[in-house]
This record gives structure tokens, C-alpha cells and sequence, in this order.
């Protein structure tokens, strides 16, 4: 497919299913990089007005009382991504992964997250690369947010973890320095942006629909085969002589009954046909 425009407009699901299957180039719309930078400068000037600004310059839960220095707030959000990187299990399939990355650049882009552009770049360049975090598929907690999966995904972007690129597994770090790209150091909120989110639950939605409304054309496609044989074969499947034979045995009845149900008139198999020509059309138009 062609590139894909990250901005701050919504995209239908049909519109991203496509990206579970290989490799894709995004970039950002000027006006999502203009709500990026926005949102960044509104943080920093909260920030230096001393506001406290929970998970920014104050620990978590029951922390959350405890005021981070200045000094504290970049190991605050580094700590914050190693300690959720907790999952377990086989990987993600690569296009969730790829899914995944594409909606949380949809996220930032509606400029509501604080993070620099810097970040969102590198999100950008790694999918342009197709270097895809080795994500393990268990440890979401589903509507406190897909923190263990999205901190496996924050590890790549800060050179840590393990990543695919280039058909191979190998260290994020490597896969960075082969593609030209530096890893970044975590700014106030950046790895609870990053963390943050359901956007691996909803990339296995989108999964499921896309494979769920596959499963629905090909269930049209076998239907209406299985109708056109029935109309070609019914009249010999249940021809005169067949009922002759058959009247005095104990299933005659059934046959008959059954011949009854079977027959169309000519109107009605036009109409089949003219359905089952437009599912063809469209079946073979998606493959």
C-alpha cells in the first residue's frame, strides 16, 4: 500500500487492517507535528511553573505524594518502562506489532500526550525501517491499559529489548545502529506515554474483524456454489423416474418433501444467480 498520513483525524479500522500484512511507510501530517510540539511546550511550561503533575514529577500510586526533583524525572521514566516490561510468552504476530507502533502515533498525533517530536520520529522511522519490537503476547492488564506489552515496545525505542529487522531477531541497539537511528533518552512523561494506552488490545481487534469478515465472504462464496449446484443438479436429483421408484419405500415421502423445498421458480433463480455473480465479484476484487 502507499504511505500512510499519521494525522489528527480518525481512521476507519478497514483502513488499517492492510498493515497486518507486510511492511509500510507513515509519515506525519504538519498538523499532527504542530499538535506534537504544542502539547510538549504546554508540559514544559506547567513544569516550570512547579505544578505537580502526577507520574511527571511525582511517583505512582500510592507515591504519588512523593515529589521527583528535576534530576529524578528522566530515570522516573526509564525506571517506569524496565520495571512493566514484565511479559511473557511467544511474540506478537510482526503485523500487531507494526499495528500497534500506528496507533500510537495516532494517539500522539491528536496532541494531547506532552511527548517531543523527537520521540514520535523515531516511531516513525522504525516502521519506515520495519524494525518491530519483539513484543510478548501475555501480561496485558486490558483496561488499566496493554502496559507490559507497550513497555516491550518502549524498550526499543531507548535501545533496549530485542527487535525483528530484516528477517533476524537481534538487540534493538544493533537494529538502530544499522538503520542510521539514535535511541532516545526519556523525558518528563514520555515513558508513561508510551505505556500508556490500549493499543495492542485494539490491534487484536482489528485482527479479529479482518479475519472475521474473510471468514464471512468466503462462507457467501461457499454458499452460493453450493446453491448453484443445487440448481443444476435438482431436476436430476429429483427427476420422475427417481419419485416413481421411490413412492412405495419408506423415505419416498422425504424425497418428495424434499423436492419441494429445493425447487425454485425461474425468477427466484435469477435472483440467486445475480447474488451469487456479485459475491464472486467481490470475493475475488479482496483477495
Amino acid at each position: 500500500m502507499g504511505t500512510v498520513l499519521i494525522s489528527n483525524k480518525s481512521i476507519q479500522w478497514g483502513q488499517l487492517s492492510s498493515l497486518l500484512d507486510g511492511p509500510v511507510r507513515v509519515r506525519l501530517s504538519p498538523d499532527a507535528k504542530q499538535s506534537i510540539r504544542k502539547s510538549h511546550k504546554t508540559l514544559r511550561s506547567l513544569l516550570d511553573k512547579g505544578q505537580q503533575i502526577y507520574g511527571v514529577n511525582t511517583g505512582f500510586g500510592q507515591l504519588s505524594t512523593v515529589s521527583i526533583t528535576p534530576d529524578d524525572r528522566r530515570k522516573l521514566q526509564l525506571n517506569l518502562v524496565r520495571s512493566h516490561a514484565c511479559g511473557v510468552g511467544k511474540p506478537l504476530d510482526l503485523g500487531v506489532t507494526r499495528l500497534t507502533m500506528i496507533l500510537k502515533l495516532m494517539t500522539w498525533a491528536k496532541g494531547y500526550s506532552g511527548i517531543r517530536l523527537e520521540l514520535a520520529q523515531l516511531l516513525v522511522d522504525m516502521l519506515n525501517h520495519d524494525i518491530l519490537p519483539i513484543i510478548p503476547r501475555k501480561g496485558s492488564v486490558g483496561a488499566s491499559g496493554d502496559l507490559a506489552p507497550l513497555a516491550h515496545l518502549a524498550r526499543a525505542l531507548i535501545g533496549e529489548g530485542d527487535v525483528h529487522f530484516q528477517d533476524r531477531i537481534m538487540p534493538a541497539m544493533l537494529a538502530l545502529k544499522e538503520a542510521n537511528l539514535t535511541p532516545v533518552v526519556l523525558e518528563a512523561k514520555e515513558g508513561l506515554s508510551l505505556i500508556n494506552g490500549t493499543q495492542v488490545s485494539t490491534s487484536l481487534a482489528i485482527r479479529s474483524l479482518a479475519e472475521s469478515k474473510k471468514l464471512i465472504k468466503t462462507a457467501k462464496s461457499a454458499g452460493c456454489d453450493a446453491v448453484k449446484f443445487q440448481k443444476r443438479t435438482v431436476e436430476k436429483a429429483y427427476s420422475k423416474e427417481i419419485l416413481d421408484m421411490s413412492r412405495d419405500s419408506p423415505w419416498g415421502t422425504t424425497v418428495r418433501d424434499e423436492k419441494l423445498h429445493l425447487e425454485f421458480d425461474k425468477s427466484e433463480y435469477d435472483e440467486i444467480d445475480k447474488f451469487c455473480f456479485t459475491q464472486d465479484i467481490e470475493w475475488f476484487a479482496s483477495s
